[in-house]
This record gives structure tokens, sequence and C-alpha cells, in this order.
């Protein structure tokens, strides 16, 4: 996701810099994916190369279904707690993250396959 929402780049994409929020990058590399949970930061496109510099970025393969979902059950509790207004957007923060983390590792199975032309 860009600054200005949902970003999608295509062979001879005009050049762009924009900031990049929490979200799902999806790579196509001939009739294959490759998705990562990427955490924020910037992405560049150049002429015939696309740059992303994230803060962080996990590949769907690197994620354990399990030990996410220990993580959101965590969280969820957490959010149940009294908190401070930081603690709770904190918490709040650590939540979307660990959905996005959930959702993007599902993608593993997916991961190469190839798509159907």
């Amino acid at each position: 996701t860009g600054s200005e929402g949902v970003l999608g780049v295509f062979p001879r994409h005009t050049p762009l810099f924009t900031r990049i929020a929490q979200g799902e990058v999806s790579i196509k590399n001939g009739k294959e994916y490759l998705h990562l949970s990427v955490a924020g930061g910037f992405v560049e496109v150049g002429k015939n190369q696309v740059t992303i510099l994230a803060d962080s970025a996990l590949r769907s393969e690197d994620l354990e279904e399990e030990k996410i979902i220990e993580a959101k059950k965590k969280a969820e509790e957490k959010l149940q707690q009294k908190l401070s207004r930081h603690e709770y957007l904190a918490a709040e923060t650590q939540l979307r993250r660990v959905l996005l983390d959930l959702r993007v590792a599902g993608r593993k199975k997916h991961r190469l396959t190839k798509i159907n032309s």
C-alpha cells in the first residue's frame, strides 16, 4: 500500500518514489509469485527496476502460522486489559501486524503456484 492507496507496478511504469504503509507486497516473476509482509518504508520505481526499502519484510515461507496465532491471542488478550492510550495503540498496532503476517503466511501454500494463462 502506497501513501495514496493500493499500488501496482507494471513493465514500463512511470518513475515513482513513495512511502509504503504496513501491508502485503506481492512480486510476480514470470508466472510465479512471492508474497511479503512489510511493516512500512519506501518504494522506488525506476526504468527497469523496483526497489523496496522496508522497515521490516518477511517472506510468506518464513512465517510460522502456529507462532502467529499465539501472538494474535496474546495481542487480543492485551487489548482486553485496562491500558493507557499509548499502550492500547501499541497493542492495536501489534494486532494489525499479526493479522497481516497471518494473511501472508497463508499465501505460502500458493507462493510458487503457476498462473494459468
